[in-house]
């Protein structure tokens, strides 16, 4: 089964999300040491982790990946959030945009893997049915000196 490209328009679009909550983080970073806007960033940061989490769980992405790979891509939305949920270190770490950004990485890199997969397989069919057909043409210029000698010896 040949993997689905990665669209990039969702891509996109999440990685929007993502990029939103790190420039909210680092745009109040100065609040978030004084304790003002904390409870605030804290909600953004849970509202954008059920986003993301939610995105990665139900994403067609998973469904060209073995399970397991699916299952460390969750992870590592999960850890993103809970890293994001440690005040100061989660308001200046990109974590958001970074783990769409690999999840977008991993996503193409096993589409390319998929479609080279699938030009080799189509190049090794293409080889078996040439074959096959110069195979045939031999049985068939074969059967046809066997006739040709048939009619030789049937006239002598």
């Amino acid at each position: 089964m040949q993997a689905m490209p990665p669209n990039f328009a969702v891509y996109s679009l999440i990685g929007l999300v993502a990029l939103a909550n790190d420039l909210v983080d680092y745009a109040t970073v100065v609040f978030t040491i004084t304790g003002f806007w904390l409870a605030v960033l804290k909600v953004i940061d849970v509202a954008t982790g059920i986003i993301l989490i939610t995105w990665a769980f139900m994403s067609g992405v998973q469904k060209t990946t073995k399970s397991k790979k699916a299952k460390n891509r969750i992870w590592r939305f999960v850890f993103s959030w809970v890293v994001e949920m440690i005040p100061i270190l989660g308001e200046l770490s990109p974590t958001w945009t970074i783990t769409v950004f690999l999840a977008w990485r991993e996503h193409r890199k096993i589409y390319r893997q998929s479609l080279a997969q699938f030009h080799k397989d189509r190049q090794s069919q293409q080889q078996q049915q040439t074959q096959e057909q110069s195979e045939a043409q031999l049985e068939g210029k074969y059967a046809q000196q066997m006739e040709g000698q048939q009619v030789l010896q049937e006239a002598v």
